[in-house]
């Protein structure tokens, strides 16, 4: 048998049990060679964190105490897993439903070594039960302690937050010819090559397609000129037929530089308004 990720219980939780130390006061007489007096969450550990090999921990049993300091096993206690694999990386996950934790985790087991599996939280869950896959290991299903049937969508995406992030500077730079009324640049694709955030570092990065493109309409107010843009990027992995995740951002920009009266910047304002609605 290996570890394949967590770890055992805290050293000072052990040295109590094997009654070290009972006598210098540290510890509740009513527990003496039992448990330290330390946090309640601490002794039953198993915080739940993640990470590799023994970095991460898994919280499978908890205890809540009253004010009588009676101990009492928290209801949400146990874990439920499963096997799953990602054919298309050729990676192995086992999928955990956490309860003491309240979350769905899944450990990337592919790597043979001892201590080197993946610890990632996929979402949080409220005690959940037991775990199960439907059509395949980005389709998940989960019964909580609400008793709420929940399914959860893993098909890996590049978010909104990251692609804005990372194309920000090259649409800055990517600028149009000359122009009137409204134009496109693009669209463009480029060939990345990226994994899932909760496979392990060894894992083979595959070809994900990224596609972008531009809009700019041209909006006037007088002797005013703004500039209304729409910004467009879709990505999705080459390998299997999943759909493209596309984020769109919009935004104005004056164009000239001359004084505006309250009145003019006022009807420019409407026309940009109308311009980011419809562009």
């Amino acid at each position: 048998m290996r570890i394949i990720a967590g770890q055992w219980l805290h050293d000072d939780i052990r040295n109590v049990q094997q009654g070290r130390d009972c006598e210098n006061g540290e510890y509740q007489p009513n527990l003496c060679g039992f448990y330290k007096k330390i946090p309640l969450s601490k002794l039953f550990g198993f915080t739940s964190r993640d990470g590799v090999g023994t970095a991460a921990h898994f919280a499978f049993m908890d205890v809540i105490s009253n004010r009588e300091n009676l101990v009492n096993l928290n209801p949400y206690n146990g874990v439920s897993i499963l096997v799953a694999h990602d054919h298309s990386a050729n990676r192995t996950y086992v999928m955990i439903a956490e309860g003491p934790g309240h979350k769905l985790r899944m450990v990337d087991v592919s790597n043979k070594a001892a201590s080197q599996g993946k610890v990632t939280t996929m979402v949080p869950s409220v005690g959940p039960l037991s775990i199960g896959l439907g059509r395949s290991m980005n389709d998940v299903f989960t019964i909580d302690s609400q008793g709420v049937l929940s399914r959860v969508d893993l098909q890996p995406v590049v978010m909104c937050g990251n692609q804005n992030q990372f194309f920000q500077q090259a649409f800055s730079q990517w600028k149009p010819g000359p122009f009137e009324g409204s134009t496109h640049v693009g669209p463009a694709n480029h060939t990345y090559f990226l994994k899932r955030l909760a496979a392990g570092d060894d894992a083979i990065k595959k070809p994900w397609e990224a596609v972008v493109q531009k809009k700019i309409i041209e909006v006037k107010a007088g002797k005013h000129r703004a500039l209304v843009e729409k910004r467009t990027s879709c990505t999705r992995p080459q390998s299997d037929q999943s759909e493209s995740y596309c984020c769109v951002t919009k935004m104005p920009k004056l164009a000239s530089e001359l004084p505006v009266s309250p009145e003019e910047a006022e009807v420019l304002n409407a026309a940009i308004q109308n311009a980011l609605i419809y562009i």
